[in-house]
């Protein structure tokens, strides 16, 4: 919306602060910021109306159409800001998320100026100034713990899969064993050999008890 030299970029969903103070400087030249607040005692009903409708109206100008939509049933000035407050001023989880990516991962463009990438930085961290340490420590610790439960999850399974297909195998118990241990003890040649035979079929009967 363009008035003079006063010009409000339309209100898209992104950087809700900034268009907010815009419009209520606009609102405050145009002597239209009681809406703002409660209606005064002094005022007559009918003229509280008409100031309303018309801070209502510039509001509604300075909303692109996706935005408006979710205001489009109310009918004051400060039950619009209200809607828009809890929807893009107090942001979600993800949003929070996705503007401390946007952050991360912003870069110049070569063909870009210098100025638009510090305004579009500067707008980043203006949306992030209302985070704080514990709520990005509480991001960073459930999105590791989620990829750690995943990757232990599906570690576990292949772990079970390969003691189960390793059991299959015949001469893996000790009943199989192709080596058993001799009575008496009286080949000690074999010794070694059947001493180890002994160890893993002990081994997988404890497994097995585990299990």
């Amino acid at each position: 919306m363009e008035e003079g030299n006063l010009r409000i970029e339309k209100f898209d969903g992104k950087d809700f602060g900034f268009w907010k103070m815009q419009i209520e400087d606009y609102l405050y030249q145009k002597n239209l910021y009681l809406p703002l607040t409660s209606k005064p005692s002094v005022m007559k009903e009918d003229e509280w109306k008409v100031l309303d409708g018309q801070a209502l109206g510039v509001i509604r100008l300075t909303l692109a159409k996706s935005v408006a939509y979710n205001v489009k049933d109310v009918t004051t000035t400060i039950g619009v800001i209200k809607v828009l407050s809890n929807m893009y001023e107090k942001p979600s989880a993800m949003n929070k998320v996705f503007l401390m990516r946007s952050l991360f991962e912003i870069e110049m463009n070569d063909s870009g100026s210098a100025l638009e990438h510090i305004n579009e930085f500067n707008s980043i961290i203006s949306q992030l100034a209302s985070l704080k340490c514990d709520d990005v420590r509480d991001l960073i610790l459930s999105e590791s713990l989620r990829r750690k439960n995943s990757g232990e999850s599906s570690g576990g399974s292949y772990s079970s899969e390969g003691r189960r297909r390793g059991r299959q195998q015949r001469g893996h118990r000790k009943r199989e064993c192709p080596n058993p241990k001799k009575k008496g003890g009286s080949n000690h040649k074999n010794h070694d050999d059947a001493s180890s035979s002994v160890s893993l079929a002990s081994s997988d009967e404890i497994g097995d008890a585990l299990i």
